[in-house]
């Protein structure tokens, strides 16, 4: 089972930083972390952002939910307001409920997001004017077994780049590490587009 303990050891080791940190906690970064020093303090303010930053870039299959929205306030010019999925890190578009429409000829779904005050607090939310509406998103309700090779290679090498400039001084290695981040990030989009035949 891969944990973020064993992401963030790789980026530790990309950066030239003999470090060791563990973590304890669900997939995703958003538990208790414990090791070598600064590397401790750095693991749980980089690693959940950058792999989530990642991801919402990449829009990677293995990380693409389709969910029924919920229906909230109806709002002035739209028909409906949906409240937005709390794992979403990037929607990618609206649907029609399953089996109302030709799969051969889709049609574009509207629709906006939107910050709507619900009960005296400005919350996300989703307009359209399609009745049952699904969200079909990037989510970030995944584990790191959920990882396809070359995403884990992106994010380690992307987590690697400010490792190398805080914890080492190391400016022109970790422009290196940003430009092999950035292509195995093209090269994990191809691997997406081979397997969809997009």
């Amino acid at each position: 089972m891969t944990t973020p303990a064993d992401i963030f050891n790789q980026a530790l080791e990309f950066s030239g930083n003999q470090a060791f940190v563990t973590y304890t906690g669900p997939g995703g970064g958003d538990g208790t972390w414990a090791g070598d020093g600064t590397s401790a303090l750095a693991a749980p303010v980089l690693y959940q952002p950058t792999w989530q930053m990642v991801a919402r870039q990449l829009d990677p299959d293995f990380a693409r939910l389709t969910v029924a929205l919920t229906n909230g306030n109806l709002p002035p010019g739209w028909a409906f307001e949906y409240a937005y999925p709390s794992d979403c890190l990037r929607l990618r578009c609206l649907a029609p409920p399953a089996g109302s429409y030709d799969i051969y000829d889709p049609q574009l779904i509207l629709g906006n997001v939107a910050l709507d005050e619900i009960a005296s607090t400005p919350t996300k939310v989703i307009f359209s004017n399609q009745v049952n509406a699904l969200a079909v998103y990037t989510s970030s309700n995944l584990t790191e077994d959920d990882w396809d090779p070359m995403f884990t290679m992106a994010v380690v090498r992307q987590l690697a780049n400010p490792l190398s400039m805080a914890l080492e001084g190391r400016p022109d290695y970790a422009r290196e590490l940003l430009s092999q981040a950035l292509q195995y990030e093209q090269m994990a989009e191809l691997s997406d587009e081979s397997a969809t035949g997009a």
